[in-house]
């Protein structure tokens, strides 16, 4: 079961300039075809699979003056959690 393409990833990342920032998530959805789950003014989460997580990682992470990233869950619930005690 772990290695079931069912299997999905929520990747949290603190987004240090906005507008950049959301031509960085269209970008993971053109190329890793990534959808941004939830966004606060600061954070996003991005839902990916878990075969592309660690691609989606190295990318946004080329970009460090734009975004960030903090942690990649399984569930939504945790990276909502993350946002709220930060």
């Amino acid at each position: 079961m772990k290695c079931s393409p069912y299997r999905k990833r929520y990747i949290l990342m603190k987004v240090i300039k906005r507008p950049e920032g959301d031509e960085l998530i269209r970008s993971l959805s053109r190329v890793f075809h990534s959808k941004e789950k939830y966004r606060t003014m600061t954070h996003s989460i991005i839902l990916t699979d878990q075969f592309l997580k660690d691609q989606v990682c190295k990318h946004i992470g080329k970009y460090s003056s734009i975004a960030t990233v903090i942690t990649v869950s399984g569930t939504i619930k945790k990276c909502k959690n993350i946002i709220d005690n930060s």
